[in-house]
């Protein structure tokens, strides 16, 4: 049997690809990885264009995974996802499409959810100032101020009930 013999841009591109392969990367993480390997810029483009070739970087691929993600683990709002997406240089019509696949209801049960688990951690017993950090968390998650106003004023209703 014959050892297939290397060479060092297709070791680069191997390493690439499984870099690629762990978890979903846009081309900016990409291009991030190969400058810190200090691949040659020309083997770069070469390889980027390779890899888009074969599906390995697939920007709406990318954008959606990011914003499952990113919703449903960490429970981040839209506006902190759209913010973390543009920093990866993902194209606004992407964004925006992607986000769409985000279901309504389960958007704000996930605000709703967050406000009872938030609830149980703040020991202030001044509920204008429990107030006040709930909504100071949730923008800070990313969520839109009207829906945090909106859940918090239902929350306050279910409670005085």
């Amino acid at each position: 049997m014959k050892n297939k013999i290397y060479s060092t841009r297709e070791i680069y591109f191997e390493k690439i690809r499984n870099y690629c392969t762990y978890q979903e990367r846009c081309q900016q993480e990409v291009i991030q990885k190969m400058k810190d390997l200090k691949i040659n810029s020309e083997w770069q483009d070469e390889i980027i264009i390779r890899l888009i070739q074969e599906k390995y970087i697939d920007e709406e691929r990318f954008t959606r995974a990011v914003v499952s993600g990113k919703h449903r683990i960490k429970h981040w709002g839209r506006i902190k996802i759209s913010n973390f997406l543009i920093q990866k240089n993902i194209l606004p019509k992407l964004i925006q499409t992607a986000m769409t696949e985000i279901d309504e209801e389960e958007y704000y049960s996930k605000i709703k959810f967050l406000i009872l688990k938030k609830t149980e951690e703040i020991q202030n017993s001044d509920q204008t100032i429990r107030f006040i950090k709930l909504k100071n968390y949730l923008l800070q998650k990313g969520y839109e101020s009207e829906l945090i106003t909106k859940a918090l004023k239902e929350y306050k209703e279910e409670k005085e009930a």
